[in-house]
């Protein structure tokens, strides 16, 4: 007959899940890669593209980092809730800039166009992150597994960061950028 170890059973999930973290986060690192190239080429500035992608990767980072530091371990669950939260910021993000270069473009002066970017874009990108938001804070609430309401805490985090970083700091830096552009162009 077969004896099955239930340690030696745990190792192997264990490992396993550490090989699906780690393909998820070469993934979304890739994607992040080509996302950055892709936009560069297309709004012709690494700069803007810049912008779009690593102040949303940055969050994710911030966030996943502080729940490390939490002592909430990173795992499979985890690097797909960060790609995928990744995915609907870098979404905005690419909206609300899109948007903007499309107001230069129209000669709308750039804190106009900041502006009226933001106040284009601003309920969809609220709406979607505070559905997606709320959906995992009643996870969080109704859940009984600690694991499931560690994971849905970390989702509801990952959804209101990436508002945070699209609402704020991208427009603050799209005004920056176009202050510098002004700057070397005179």
């Amino acid at each position: 007959h077969c004896l099955i170890s239930a340690e030696d059973a745990l190792d192997s999930i264990n490992r396993a899940d550490a090989r699906i973290s780690r393909s998820i986060y070469d993934s979304m690192i890739g994607c992040a890669f080509m996302l950055f190239f892709l936009l560069a080429t297309l709004w012709r500035s690494p700069w803007l593209a810049g912008t779009v992608v690593v102040t949303n990767g940055l969050f994710i980072l911030v966030v996943i980092g502080s729940s490390t530091w939490l002592g909430i371990p990173i795992n499979s669950l985890s690097c797909f809730l960060g790609a995928v939260a990744f995915g609907i910021a870098i979404d905005d993000g690419i909206h609300l800039t899109g948007y903007f270069r499309q107001l230069l473009k129209e000669q709308v002066p750039s804190q106009t166009a900041i502006k009226k970017a933001v106040q284009a874009k601003w309920r969809p990108m609220l709406f979607t992150s505070l559905l997606l938001a709320g959906t995992f804070l009643s996870t969080a609430l109704i859940a009984s597994i600690p694991v499931v309401q560690i994971f849905a805490w970390l989702g509801m985090a990952c959804f209101l960061a990436g508002l945070a970083v699209n609402l704020w700091m991208v427009p603050a830096l799209l005004s920056e950028w176009w202050g510098r552009q002004k700057k070397e162009s005179t």
